[in-house]
């Protein structure tokens, strides 16, 4: 007897929704819920059926799901659209079970939720999430062309044979800074991309990527040398990504170069298999001025947190960390030389390696 009554106050007081209909459609209980919800008298219920609060569109698949549950299926992924009594559409989702008496099934049971404020939170959610879009989109490409306007400029200017020296280094530090700001408006553009999409994978090489990569960066600074070291070559190792693998790369060896003073900026990337797992570690090895402990996760997460970083990295490492996670892959940094963050950095990549022959591959950068 006390069970009973806690059931009861359960029922009594749940917020969902619940029911039982018996075999010929008609309802054989309600709770004060489901009464309050679709706005029904307890004494109304003797001529109500199925029919009379589902919505048409939903009547067949519900008599279909209460058939199956009759014969003792239990559904656990039900979603329908309830009619108040006033024509209110409610919807729902929830889990559908037989009632036993005895071995004899005599009606199915439900239990749901009324999903009708998700789901109106959900379409203004859809709503602003594209409208948000559509003005990055519009920002980002008037801003594009607004910078690329300004660098035209500014490269005409510095062409003068009569330019001062020190107005010279002005112009050049204000092209690496309107640069800076392409890159990171690019970055962006990049992550709007791969939050709208699912990834389209297909086989990379891994060693073609990176020479592919390595080959862009160096035409960004003519007035650099970049000495790439690395034991990973073209056929050695497989990947399954997509044409985001070389921004990865570009990402890496673009800020080891930048942060480098030197002329000569050496970079080590090493490649090695994971005993007994399908993974393989990168190692990006840069001789820059490193990364303090308090910025190594930070760097990775910019969207989240500002900080005014010593490296000024913007997004190009949120856009990596984004890219291999849709990899199932992962990035992390450490010193190059442990306890020495002044001696350069370490970024530590892992990523599934792919058994496939690389002459299938349906795709390349």
């Amino acid at each position: 007897m006390k069970d009973e009554k806690i059931l009861h106050s359960f029922v009594d007081g749940t917020s969902d929704l619940i029911q039982s209909i018996k075999k010929d459609g008609t309802v054989e209980y309600v709770n004060p819920t489901w009464l309050k919800t679709l706005q029904y008298k307890e004494e109304e219920l003797v001529n109500v059926k199925l029919r009379d609060f589902v919505f048409p569109g939903y009547l067949r698949r519900s008599e279909e799901a209460i058939s199956r549950v009759l014969r003792g299926a239990i559904i656990s992924d039900y979603v329908s659209t309830f009619v108040s009594k006033e024509g209110n559409p409610i919807q729902v989702e929830g889990r559908l079970f037989p009632i036993y008496r005895g071995k004899k099934i005599v009606a199915a049971a439900g239990i749901f939720q009324n999903i009708n404020e998700q789901n109106r939170i959900l379409d203004e959610l859809r709503h602003e999430q594209a409208r948000v879009e559509f003005l990055l989109d519009l920002m980002t490409h008037d801003l594009t062309n607004i910078n690329q306007e300004i660098i035209s400029t500014i490269e005409v200017a510095l062409y003068s044979p009569d330019l001062p020296t020190n107005l010279e280094n002005l112009l050049r530090e204000s092209l690496n800074e309107v640069e800076r700001g392409s890159n990171l408006i690019s970055n962006v553009k990049k992550l709007l991309r791969i939050a709208k999409r699912a990834p389209r994978m297909f086989l990379c090489d891994l060693g073609e990527s990176l020479l592919a990569a390595k080959e862009i960066v160096e035409k960004s600074f003519l007035h650099k040398v970049m000495i790439l070291e690395t034991n990973l070559e073209p056929g050695l190792y497989n990947v399954t990504a997509d044409e985001y693998l070389i921004e990865v790369f570009k990402s890496l060896l673009h800020n080891a170069m930048k942060f480098d003073t030197r002329a000569r900026v050496q970079i080590e990337v090493e490649v090695e298999s994971m005993p007994h797992t399908p993974f393989i570690k990168i190692q990006v090895k840069d001789h820059g001025p490193g990364i303090v402990d308090i910025e190594k996760s930070a760097i990775f997460d910019q969207l989240s947190h500002r900080r005014d970083s010593a490296r000024g990295l913007g997004l190009g490492l949120t856009l990596t960390k984004h890219v291999l996670e849709n990899y199932g892959g992962y990035i992390r940094v450490e010193d190059r030389i442990e306890g020495l963050p002044a001696e350069g950095a370490n970024f530590i990549l892992i990523l599934r390696r792919s058994t496939e022959d690389i002459s299938n591959k349906g795709g390349n950068q």
